[in-house]
């Protein structure tokens, strides 16, 4: 059983009922909902309660586990027995963090047939924290020139691994409680959709070039 923690601002009561009907028949997680910190700047609220959550996590000395945002969604990809071994190669590989699915890339290297390497990412509504970057959060400031967790997250790691196909994307709302950017409708299922092209894109690469 792998621990979820859910940042979850008490008010949103449309994406509680969301985030719980996706984990209900989940019984291979250990889910808990973490009532996020309120700031104007949502982002700056959002990395203070990811902190809390961070010191919990160290003082379990746990090796990993999954911090998730309310709009969450498992795709049709999510696999149990994949995600574990998942978890464990980039485990092996040194990772920080290994995301279910991302909304924007730089750039990205393919390392297995369901692992990315990325550069630089947005996109942090299912993702598995390791404890080699615990101390590195919790020892960082908040950036506010970053306007957000994932961009600060980018900065503080090169290795940094995505789940390719996506088992996580984010549902949308009509509204983000941090980044106001993707207020717009359908912005936010555009972006999931135009990066898993690019890595189905650069998968078919691979595999021209291997054979």
């Amino acid at each position: 059983m792998i621990t979820v923690w859910c940042a979850h601002l008490k008010n949103r009561t449309d994406r509680e009922e969301s985030i719980l009907k996706e984990f209900v028949n989940k019984r291979e997680f250990d889910f808990k909902i973490k009532e996020a910190k309120f700031n104007n700047f949502g982002a700056l609220g959002l990395w203070q309660t990811l902190n809390e959550i961070v010191k919990i996590e160290v003082d379990l000395n746990s090796e990993y586990f999954i911090f998730c945002e309310d709009d969450h969604v498992f795709t049709r990809e999510y696999n149990w027995t994949d995600l574990k071994e998942n978890i464990l190669m980039a485990q092996c590989w040194n990772a920080d963090l290994l995301l279910g699915g991302v909304s924007s890339f730089e750039n990205a290297i393919q390392l297995t047939d369901a692992i990315f390497w990325l550069e630089k990412f947005t996109g942090l509504q299912f993702t598995i924290i390791y404890n080699r970057f615990y101390e590195k959060i919790i020892g960082s400031n908040f950036n506010v020139e970053d306007q957000a967790v994932d961009m600060m997250f980018s900065k503080l790691s090169d290795n940094i691994f995505c789940i390719h196909p996506f088992i996580s994307i984010q549902r949308e709302f009509g509204y983000s409680d941090v980044t106001s950017a993707n207020n717009q409708q359908g912005k936010v299922e555009y972006l999931f959709n135009e990066y898993e092209k690019v890595l189905n894109f650069l998968r078919k690469v691979k595999y021209i070039y291997h054979k």
